[in-house]
């Protein structure tokens, strides 16, 4: 009896748990696979949920006795049989009997197979037949068709079983829906996931789960993090997929707040022990610099894999806490868990990137102690690492060591490193290696060799890297074609090669147009640099500072006061002002145009001055013959702790020079404490004191000059003896400028 008892309770709850279940079949029955006219035997089920793999069985004697009638509703609804189902009436049987269309399930079947086969062109050819003969397709079969397009990564496949759901109206269904996303997330198309996104009436949290990791993987995490807002305003929960989604779109967006506030609605919603989501928010907050929080999460995660441990050793080494990482590193070796070839890699570009070579000296002995051949990957984290320390001969060894260097990407890091320290013929060498062992080189790889500066690198060299990346197509490439293009415009001889491969770039970035502008200043091409500067503004790119000095200094060239107005307009169009280059190449390019007012202008608006600002505003009250505020201003610049230059000096001097100011004594003993007294500045104290007529202080100076041929500044001073007639000076000056022919024309000229 007490048996009987118990098998009643039991037999309660798996009705009350099916009634539960029939519900969320009848409330959304796209996301459930119909496996009913392709059962193979009995004991498979009918109906299996998509994601929890949840089964029914429709002639269960548990079904509710509403499920039958509500199944014939259904298949009336959809039409998908053209026989309908018929139900055997009977106490201990409700089986479905259905009489199903043969064509129709050989047509299934066969889509099925081909998309095995991965002949998805035919079994597309297939679909299209069955919608022109008016056949029915169900969703499965789509279904099959689109993961077969994913998985094979064919593109116009796709878009083509894509427009079959359109035609047979089902582009609202969000069974396909769902998979029609990531299939056009897999093929990196944003704009046709988000079109699909837009076409579901009803979109459950698989659909909107699969729009938001879209997002966040191709790269708009600011939409990520919209369309989850706008999901949590309707009446769907999220479940883990969809805030592990989120929480990336968080990480990249580095959006704290907004991060902190997810973490709480995971709390509520009980999802804090779930171990992918807990590894996604040690990431998270280890990205943040939150590492206490990171920590806490991380000791309170049931089961803590390699993704966990490579997040948290990260973050440390991210901070600088590598002595936290350290001990990380030897407890997880402690709990018997080694890194793989990836998490080592992951660990030694964060030593990398946090300046913490020590700490990768000691992860690289720890993989060495325990006996691991390194990967390609860990490989080229080691070289980089000791690379960018300046370690070249560790790097070399570490690759001399590598057993597998078939992999394109262990030459590039030690190409790369090379070129980073300027050995340029090593990395040619490694180029050509590479090539003679039958691996052909990538863009990356060029990209490598041509950021070496074009000084280390003859005109030989130039042209075979121009030929092989143009023989390669590499040259198209916005990143590769700026490389080549900046290696060009450095190197003389090559303008027309650089025009050319500017041209053939068809994604030209501000890199490229600011390339293309310098190139045409270094060689002399002013006014062509600023109409390419003008162009590129009608094109719709952004200039930055390097774009604007090198129009600046086209205007300069030119003495093109109107052209270098027009850039000082765009130049505070786009908030470029205050940078303390651009705002130094505005106030030489005024004073070349002899526009001393607006070097004023701008010189006042910075906020922040250096030594070059200051040098060169009081060259231009130089150039104007200004020496009494360019006096000032350098008393000005001194007191701030700014030293000038001898360039500073030598315009102040020969402003008093030429119009033989009396204040050009006064200067030399400012000149001697703060400037030192080079050839040049002797010089023009010499002339400037004879112009001044202080030939006696100009006599003194001779005397103590520490160069050894002074007769050139002897003579020099004759002519301002005739000036002044001094004559015992003149006489002094000639026997001591010597008897040669110059020297006695002046002095006899004088003496008479």
């Amino acid at each position: 009896m007490g048996f009987l008892i118990l098998v009643c309770i039991i037999g309660a709850e798996k009705a009350k748990a099916l009634d539960l279940s029939w519900r969320k079949f009848f409330a959304d029955p796209s996301c459930w696979w119909d496996r009913r006219y392709n059962k193979r035997k009995r004991s498979s089920p009918d109906f299996v949920h998509c994601i929890t793999r949840e089964a029914l069985f429709a002639d269960s004697w548990l079904n509710p006795p509403w499920v039958e009638a509500q199944l014939l509703a259904l298949e009336n609804q959809r039409g998908n049989f053209p026989a309908r189902a018929k139900y055997a009436s009977g106490r201990h049987s409700n089986c479905i009997a259905f009489n199903r269309d043969f064509n129709n399930e050989t047509s299934f079947g066969g889509l099925r197979r081909l998309c095995g086969r991965g002949e998805l062109e035919k079994a597309i050819s297939v679909a299209r037949m069955m919608q022109q003969q008016g056949m029915d397709i169900s969703n499965n079969a789509f279904f099959y068709v689109l993961r077969g397009c994913m998985y094979n990564g064919v593109v116009a496949a796709g878009m083509k079983v894509f427009d079959l759901i359109v035609r047979a109206g089902l582009e609202s269904n969000t069974y396909l829906g769902s998979q029609a996303i990531e299939m056009f997330t897999a093929f990196r198309s944003l704009s046709e996931a988000n079109d699909v996104f837009r076409r579901l009436h009803n979109p459950n949290v698989f659909c909107w789960s699969a729009i938001i990791m879209a997002n966040v993987k191709l790269g708009n995490v600011e939409n990520a993090i919209f369309l989850y807002d706008k999901m949590m305003l309707s009446s769907l929960q999220a479940d883990g997929h969809t805030f592990v989604a989120v929480i990336k779109a968080c990480t990249n967006a580095l959006a704290i707040a907004k991060g902190k506030a997810i973490h709480a609605c995971i709390h509520c919603y009980g999802l804090h022990h779930d171990s992918v989501l807990g590894n996604a928010l040690v990431n998270m907050y280890a990205r943040f610099g939150h590492l206490s929080g990171a920590h806490l999460i991380f000791e309170n995660l049931p089961q803590r894999d390699l993704v966990a441990w490579t997040s948290m050793i990260s973050g440390y080494i991210q901070k600088g806490c590598s002595q936290a990482a350290l001990h990380l590193v030897f407890r997880m070796y402690s709990e018997g868990i080694k890194p793989d070839d990836s998490m080592s890699a992951c660990i030694l570009n964060a030593c990398a990137h946090s300046a913490s070579a020590e700490c990768g000296d000691l992860i690289y002995a720890q993989l060495l102690g325990d006996n691991l051949e390194l990967g390609s990957f860990a490989a080229s984290a080691v070289m980089d690492l000791y690379c960018k320390f300046g370690r070249l001969d560790d790097a070399s060894k570490v690759f001399d060591s590598v057993f597998d260097r078939c992999t394109v990407g262990v030459w590039n890091t030690m190409i790369a490193g090379y070129a980073m320290h300027g050995h340029a013929h090593k990395a040619m060498a490694l180029l050509h290696c590479m090539q003679t062992k039958g691996l052909k080189p990538d863009k990356v790889t060029y990209v490598n060799v041509l950021c070496m500066e074009s000084t280390k690198v003859d005109s030989v060299k130039v042209r075979e890297m121009n030929d092989f990346i143009a023989k390669n197509g590499f040259e198209l490439d916005t990143v590769a074609g700026s490389a080549l293009l900046h290696l060009h415009a450095k190197t003389q001889g090559f303008l027309e090669d650089a025009c050319r491969l500017f041209n053939n770039v068809q994604e030209k970035d501000v890199v490229s147009w600011s390339t293309m502008v310098t190139c045409y200043v270094r060689h002399g091409y002013n006014d062509e640099a600023l109409g390419l500067f003008q162009r590129m503004q009608q094109d719709g790119v952004l200039p930055n500072a390097v774009t604007f000095l090198a129009s600046l200094k086209a205007c300069t060239n030119v003495v093109a006061l109107q052209q270098g107005n027009l850039v000082h307009h765009t130049v505070v169009e786009y908030n470029y002002e205050s940078d303390l280059f651009v705002g130094s190449m505005l106030i030489d390019m005024y004073n070349k145009c002899r526009s001393l007012q607006d070097s004023y202008a701008v010189f006042n608006k910075m906020t922040i001055r250096d030594s070059v600002t200051w040098n060169t505003i009081i060259e231009g009250f130089s150039y104007s013959n200004f020496i009494n505020e360019s006096l000032q201003y350098l008393n000005n610049m001194q007191s701030q702790g700014l030293k000038p230059n001898q360039s500073t000096f030598a315009c102040i001097l020969n402003a008093c020079s030429s119009i033989g100011l009396e204040s050009t004594p006064q200067t030399f003993q400012l000149f001697q404490t703060h400037g030192g007294l080079t050839m040049k500045i002797h010089n023009l104290l010499v002339d400037g004191f004879g112009r001044s007529g202080h030939l006696e202080e100009s006599d003194d100076l001779l005397h103590v000059i520490p160069y050894s041929d002074n007769k050139v500044r002897w003579r020099s001073l004759l002519s301002y003896c005739r000036t002044y007639k001094n004559l015992s000076l003149a006489k002094q000056y000639f026997w001591i400028s010597g008897p040669d022919r110059d020297g006695s024309l002046v002095g006899s000229s004088i003496l008479c």
